[in-house]
């Protein structure tokens, strides 16, 4: 039996403009994708977490604040701005159009590109250990790079 192929119309990066904010000038993605958008006290925490590792959200980041029912493709985002580093909230590899199975907190590299992906930002701000594996991650992920 054939197998039918589903078809799912993605955003026009123009869109993205309702969702997203950031200069971009460090090439850094970061996507919170949960039931809800983020709100702005989750906003803010990732802010906090950002500025430790020397990123600030506005000037440094393309910040996508969706849900999960928002389809992405992190294809098509390359497409439209560059990115070096991905830093994703609350969804899974697949859902971002990326066929990996990634643990969490576990900083993966391909294509001198990084990726790291974490539980969402409410789950996040209640949870020490969680906070305390993604401090981990993050100095793994934004690390000097020895030459």
């Amino acid at each position: 039996m054939k197998q039918q192929q589903q078809i799912i119309a993605l955003p026009h990066p123009q869109e993205w403009a309702n969702f997203s904010q950031g200069e971009n000038r460090k090439q850094l993605l970061v996507v919170s994708g949960d039931e809800l958008p983020a709100t702005e006290e989750q906003i803010d925490f990732l802010q906090k977490i950002l500025s430790a590792v020397q990123h600030d959200l506005q000037q440094d980041a393309l910040f996508l604040n969706t849900t999960r029912a928002q389809r992405l493709s992190f294809t098509q985002i390359c497409r439209a701005t560059p990115v070096q580093n991905t830093l994703v909230f609350g969804l899974q590899p697949a859902e971002l159009g990326l066929h990996w199975r990634l643990p969490p907190y576990r900083v993966f590299r391909r294509q001198e590109r990084a990726f790291l992906f974490a539980d969402p930002l409410r789950e996040l701000q209640q949870n020490q250990e969680l906070k305390r594996q993604l401090w981990e991650a993050l100095q793994a992920m934004f690390k000097p790079e020895s030459k």
